[in-house]
This record gives C-alpha cells, sequence and structure tokens, in this order.
C-alpha cells in the first residue's frame, strides 16, 4: 500500500483532533488573521499605519480580535452541536427486533463491517475484467435502489418528517428533495452525502473515512449507479422550479481518486 499524501494525513488528523475543539479550532483562525493584521499595518506607508501605541487603540485592537475569537468559537459550538444532535437522531433512528432485525426507522437494514463488504464486492468485481466489473457494479447499484428511490417520498415522510417536522416530501423543490435524501442516507453508515445542483447538472459528494472507497474503489461504481436512479426518480416527479419536464440523470464523470472522497457527477436532460 502506498504512503498517505501528507496534506492528507495532515488534514485527517485535523479532523480527528482540532477540527473537534471549538476553542483550539477559532485560534487558529483568528492568530493568523491577527498576525496578518498587524503585519500589514507594520508595512503600510507611514501616513496609512494605525498608531498602535496609544493605549486606547491598541485597547480597540485587542478588543477586536477578541470579540471575532468569541464569534467564531460560538460559531463552531453551535455547529458541534448541530451535528451531535443529528448523531443523536440517527443513532436513536436505529433499533434491533427480538429476531435480530436491524431497523433504520421502519426500514429494515442490514450491517457488514467495511473489510467484509469490500471483500463480497472484490469477489465479485475480480472475476471479470475491469470495465465489465464496473459496467456491472454500476448496474447492480441502479437497480438495487429501484425500490428505495420509489418509496423515498413514503420513508422521508413517515421516518423523518413525522420526528422533525417540515413540509412533506411532495411540496419540497428539487434541490430540497435532493438534500432530504443525502442527509438521511448519511445516516445509514455509507458515508456523509452530498448533493449539489446547477442548472442542469447535478454533483454527489460522499465522505467516509474508514477506507471504504479504497482503490480499487468498487463501492464507488454501485454508488454511481445507486445514486442515478434516486436522482433520475426524483427528477421525473418534479413539476416545477425549474426542472420540469428534465427526465434523465447520466453520470458523466466519476471522481474516485481519493480513499475517502468520491465525487459524481451528473447531467439531467
Amino acid at each position: 500500500m502506498t504512503e498517505k499524501n501528507p496534506i492528507l494525513r495532515l488534514k485527517e488528523w485535523y479532523e480527528l483532533t482540532i477540527a473537534d475543539w471549538p476553542w483550539v479550532r477559532a485560534a487558529t483562525i483568528t492568530a493568523p488573521v491577527a498576525g496578518a493584521a498587524f503585519y500589514l499595518n507594520t508595512n503600510l506607508p507611514a501616513q496609512l499605519q494605525v498608531d498602535l501605541s496609544k493605549a486606547n487603540i491598541y485597547v480597540l485592537f485587542v478588543a477586536a480580535i477578541f470579540a471575532i475569537y468569541l464569534l467564531l468559537v460560538a460559531a463552531f459550538f453551535n455547529s458541534k452541536l448541530i451535528a451531535e444532535r443529528q448523531l443523536r437522531a440517527a443513532e436513536e433512528g436505529f433499533r434491533y427486533d427480538h429476531r435480530g432485525t436491524l431497523f433504520n426507522g421502519t426500514q429494515p437494514n442490514i450491517a457488514f463491517r467495511v473489510v467484509t463488504f469490500q471483500g463480497l464486492l472484490s469477489g465479485l468485481a475480480e472475476a471479470m475484467d475491469g470495465q465489465t466489473a464496473r459496467n456491472a457494479l454500476f448496474d447492480t447499484g441502479a437497480r438495487a435502489s429501484v425500490d428505495f428511490a420509489k418509496k423515498l417520498p413514503q420513508i422521508y415522510d413517515e421516518n423523518v418528517r413525522r420526528l422533525r417536522g417540515g413540509n412533506r416530501w411532495v411540496e419540497l423543490s428539487f434541490p430540497e428533495k435532493l438534500w432530504k435524501w443525502t442527509e438521511y442516507d448519511s445516516s445509514t453508515g455509507w458515508g456523509i452525502l452530498a448533493a449539489a445542483t446547477d442548472n442542469q447538472q447535478v454533483t454527489v459528494t460522499v465522505t467516509h473515512y474508514s477506507g471504504l472507497f479504497k482503490r480499487p474503489s468498487y463501492f464507488a461504481w454501485f454508488l454511481a449507479g445507486y445514486c442515478t436512479t434516486v436522482i433520475q426518480t426524483i427528477l421525473t416527479s418534479e413539476k416545477g422550479n425549474g426542472y420540469r419536464g428534465l427526465r434523465h440523470a447520466r453520470c458523466v464523470s466519476i471522481d474516485d481518486q481519493s480513499e475517502d472522497t468520491v465525487r459524481f457527477y451528473y447531467e439531467l436532460s
């Protein structure tokens, strides 16, 4: 196995440590900003410099930096609390019945270790040549999500809206439906999903930090097909907001170069 890029390792360390400490995270932003402001001030022409030697000016400068720091701390704490609430809500949505069936809300599920799941996909894919395997996994993902995509309005109304409130599925816009879908699927263990729309294009990003997309990323090709069916099913029921009349979602590109993040690019027509 090749060694991870140092930048990627630094990113992982930051997200696993400092990113979880709002006080420190705010300081890592405020300190460079304060240093840059001080450096810029000392290198400006004399007539443009702020005279920090005056006590009242210096106090105002320090107070402004401290106020920015506290605002960032508050923002990061709020973000952390929201994330924890969402995580608790996701955890509370899972339960076992007396027969050992795992339920996510009203939907029966099944769980694998990541390495077990990777082994399952490898066993299937390595029996075929590369392109045939990718096509087969893509088609399998597209077929596997047919039932979920069809029942997504009911699943959302029963398992999300009933607990959190808000508009019914049919009242949501196309971008809102994509966001609600990715938010729901982000609680199932596949990773954090996010979808962005730009005119007649959709980009889906999936991030998982336990090597789920280790190359060759067979699961990425399965997910590309899975997302195709979901996006297209949502699209065909759209009746407004600029997406009416569009019926097809075509995956035009897959970026699976990272071990922890994959991106799928779709064109709508």
